[in-house]
C-alpha cells in the first residue's frame, strides 16, 4: 500500500468517527470513498485543508494557499461540519465557523532561508506552485507587491510584504558576515562598518555603545542569530585594533620622551653657532693685529 493510501485510509478513520458522533450512524460508503480518494491527492503535497462536510456531500479548502475566506459564504446555510485536516500528521479535528475563518485568514509560511539564494528558490517555486508566475514576477518583488494590492488580494499583499522582509534581512546578514571577516585600517574604520550593520539588523540601541567584549557576557537571546554567531569573531577584531592603536600611542610617547628637551634653542641651530664662532674669530684676529 502507497504512503498516499495509508495516509488516506487514517484520515477516513479519523472523520468517520466524528462523522458517527455528529449524525448517530456511519458514514455512506460512497461519501467515505470519495473522501480517501481526495485526501490521497492532498497527501502527496503533506497539505492542510479544511473539509466541509454534511451528511451526504463534501468540499475541500486547500490552507496557506491564499485562498479567500469567502469560499465559506456558500457552506454556511447548509447545515455542514467544518474539520480541520492534516495530512502530514494524519490528523482531523472537529472545528466551528470561526476556527475555519482564521486558518483560512494565515498565509503560506515563508521558510527561514540560511542564504538570498535559497529564499530566491523558494520564492520562484512558490510562484509557480500558486500559478503566480502568470500575472507577477518572482524576480521583482516589488512589481509584484503592487500588483497584489491592485487585485486588492490582502492575504497575497500580506505573504509578499513577508518574503521581502526575509530577503532584507538576509541580505544585511550577508553583508554583516563579510564585514565581520573583512581587513580595516584601525577601531575607528572598523565600528564606522559593523556598528551600523548591528542596528539595520535590529540590535538594541541601549547596548550599542558597549564593546565587543563587554557584550559577549550579555544574554545573547533575542538578538539576531548572526550577530550572536559572529560575536567572538568581532571581540578578536576590536581587541587586535585597540593593541595596534595602544602600540601606536605608546610609540609615539616613547619618541617624544627621548627627544632632548633644551631651553637654549638658539644654540641648537648649526647656523647660529657657525655665525658666533666667526664673530669670534674675527675679534681675535683684530685684537692682535
Amino acid at each position: 500500500m502507497s504512503f498516499e493510501n495509508v495516509v488516506s485510509k487514517q484520515l477516513v478513520n479519523g472523520i468517520s468517527k466524528l462523522y458517527q458522533t455528529a449524525y448517530s450512524k456511519d458514514i455512506p460508503q460512497e461519501l467515505a470513498e470519495n473522501l480517501r480518494s481526495s485526501f490521497s491527492h492532498y497527501a502527496e503535497k503533506k497539505a492542510e485543508i479544511i473539509v466541509v462536510m454534511n451528511e451526504t456531500e463534501f468540499s475541500t479548502i486547500e490552507l496557506f494557499t491564499f485562498n479567500s475566506v469567502s469560499k465559506l459564504g456558500d457552506c454556511i446555510a447548509k447545515n455542514n461540519g467544518f474539520y480541520h485536516v492534516k495530512t502530514k500528521h494524519f490528523d482531523v479535528n472537529k472545528i466551528d465557523l470561526e476556527e475555519a475563518v482564521e486558518l483560512l485568514n494565515r498565509v503560506p509560511l515563508v521558510p527561514l532561508c540560511k542564504t538570498k539564494k535559497d529564499l530566491d528558490i523558494f520564492v520562484k517555486d512558490a510562484f509557480a506552485e500558486f500559478g503566480l508566475d502568470t500575472y507577477l514576477d518572482a524576480d521583482n518583488l516589488y512589481f509584484s507587491l503592487e500588483k497584489s494590492k491592485e487585485l486588492e488580494n490582502t492575504h497575497l499583499t500580506e505573504w509578499i510584504c513577508q518574503v521581502i522582509e526575509s530577503q532584507r534581512k538576509l541580505v544585511i546578514r550577508e553583508e554583516f558576515n563579510a564585514a565581520a571577516n573583512a581587513s580595516y585600517d584601525n577601531l575607528v574604520q572598523f565600528n564606522k562598518v559593523i556598528r551600523p550593520l548591528l542596528k539595520r539588523l535590529g540590535f538594541p540601541n541601549e547596548l550599542m555603545e558597549h564593546s565587543f567584549r563587554e557584550l559577549r557576557a550579555f544574554d545573547m537571546s533575542g538578538w539576531d542569530n548572526v550577530i550572536s554567531k559572529n560575536m567572538d569573531q568581532l571581540a578578536k577584531r576590536e581587541f587586535y585594533y585597540s593593541q595596534d592603536e595602544t602600540l601606536i600611542a605608546d610609540a609615539l610617547n616613547d619618541k617624544n620622551a627621548s627627544t632632548p628637551i633644551n631651553d637654549n634653542k638658539w644654540f641648537n641651530k648649526p647656523g647660529v653657532i657657525a655665525c658666533i664662532g666667526a664673530v669670534l674669530f674675527c675679534t681675535f684676529n683684530v685684537f692682535y693685529l
